[in-house]
């Protein structure tokens, strides 16, 4: 019976202690007032987002910088269960995003590690704020916009984000302002339920360039090789991967490198009638000419090319030509014809018509005899 009462007065304690401490804080937080002048956030004035670029698996990574601008945002008035957004203070800075040919890339995509089809480089967006000019708690908002292109790249659907900051007192501070959040949304609604983002998706594309050998006319050789020279304007350090014959020459070179890091690569290849060669994965700003061996032609062959669905031109040389945006193809055709001599018919046409005149004749003898023996 003492035990029950001495545990009831323990209760009785304890809960009149939870009530004096709740009575406390509530005074100490109706002190705290809804702004205090002259102060500023002192730490964490930076916020960093990822800039993604998406290739093929075997594409260079392309070189070129996509700029970003931040800007103050639109204020927006408290309504119901959104909160009151003040415009971000002027003095906000932003990084842009320079990526080239040696970067390193990751297989698959940002959302997909399984995509063996593509890779991806990663670069980090730097937001840096300046602390003086934040002198109340709130929510302030800023407006960030990718702008600028790079041959091949197509840009983020959505060029324009939403980044809103979130100041706060710091913890036991009446004074002290810090930022507490970072919320990089799409739109500009309520940042509480907007769906959350932390980069930027760029993809970049690439095309193939395929080189044909084609032979034609009566004296043409279907199984001779003829020489090819490509070379390659291309950015400083790219490699590719080529496509072969299975039954061409072993010469032939699988891959290509710019190992002078020129920006210059110049390959020799050995085809005949109906092989190709495709260079894989070239950019849209890469170039390339093609010239065949002047053999061809000290043999007796007419060259022409033909660039895709272009006229043929008569020349055993492709200037050079930039890939720009799609695929091609170059059609070397190698055609050389026989001609009978024309002295040959000269001199045995005599021959001819004696021989003509003589089955002439046993032919009228022949029916004469007989007529005779009828």
């Amino acid at each position: 019976m003492k035990t029950n009462v001495k545990m009831t007065k323990l209760i009785r304690r304890v809960m009149t202690i939870a009530a004096a401490m709740l009575m406390v804080f509530t005074v100490f937080a109706a002190a705290v007032p809804a702004q205090a002048a002259n102060v500023a956030p002192t730490e964490g004035n930076t916020f960093t987002f990822n800039k993604y670029l998406v290739m093929p698996a075997e594409a260079n990574v392309p070189v070129g910088t996509f700029n970003f601008q931040i800007t103050p945002g639109n204020p927006v008035d408290a309504t119901g269960d959104s909160p009151a957004i003040y415009a971000g203070p002027a003095g906000a800075s932003i990084t842009n995003a320079t990526f080239t040919t040696g970067d390193t890339t990751t297989r698959g995509t940002p959302t997909n590690a399984a995509d063996n089809t593509q890779k991806y480089a990663t670069k980090e967006v730097t937001v840096t704020l300046t602390a003086a000019n934040f002198t109340k708690p709130g929510i302030y908002r800023y407006t960030i916009t990718e702008s600028g292109s790079v041959s091949g790249v197509t840009n983020d659907a959505n060029t324009t984000r939403t980044l809103d900051v979130y100041v706060e007192y710091k913890q036991g501070s009446n004074t002290d302002l810090e930022f507490k959040y970072y919320v990089l949304h799409v739109g500009t609604g309520n940042p509480n339920t907007a769906a959350k983002l932390n980069d930027y998706t760029n993809t970049y594309a690439t095309n193939d360039l395929t080189l044909t050998k084609t032979v034609t006319g009566n004296q043409g050789d279907r199984d001779a090789l003829f020489d090819f020279t490509v070379t390659l304007k291309v950015a400083s350090g790219a490699t590719y991967t080529v496509t072969l014959p299975q039954n061409g020459d072993n010469s032939n070179s699988a891959s290509l490198e710019d190992t002078d890091d020129d920006g210059t690569i110049t390959a020799t290849y050995k085809l005949k009638n109906g092989q190709s060669i495709t260079i894989n994965d070239m950019a849209p700003t890469d170039k390339f000419a093609i010239e065949e061996s002047e053999n061809a032609a000290k043999q007796g062959y007419q060259i022409s090319y033909q660039l895709d669905s272009n006229p043929a031109v008569k020349s055993r040389t492709l200037e050079e030509t930039e890939m720009a945006t799609t695929a091609h193809t170059v059609t070397f055709t190698n055609d050389r014809q026989g001609t009978v001599p024309t002295g040959v018919l000269l001199e045995i046409a005599p021959y001819i018509a004696l021989a003509v005149v003589v089955i002439a004749g046993f032919v009228v003898l022949f029916a004469t005899r007989r007529r005779r023996e009828r």
